[in-house]
């Protein structure tokens, strides 16, 4: 995967406890921002997961089959 230099900032304590873990800080934030956009993936499944369990007759059979779509989907952008 190619990469690319950027600036953040972060809270100075934040930063602190990052670099007393020791290691690489553009890995640290790397596997943050990717343990953060799988949960909001997930977050978004268990939504559509709750609107589904509200639905009822013909739009149940057609919603099913979109969440489950969507589920397969989340769950090849957690396992890559």
């Amino acid at each position: 995967m190619a990469t690319r230099s950027i600036s953040i900032s972060l809270d100075e304590e934040l930063l602190a406890a990052l670099d007393a873990q020791g290691g690489n800080r553009s890995a640290a934030v790397t596997e943050a921002i990717q343990l953060w956009l799988r949960r909001r993936e997930w977050e978004r499944l268990q939504q559509a997961y709750g609107q589904l369990a509200q639905l009822q007759g013909g739009d149940l059979d057609h919603a099913m089959a979109d969440g489950a779509a969507m589920g397969a989907d989340v769950l090849q952008g957690i396992h890559g």
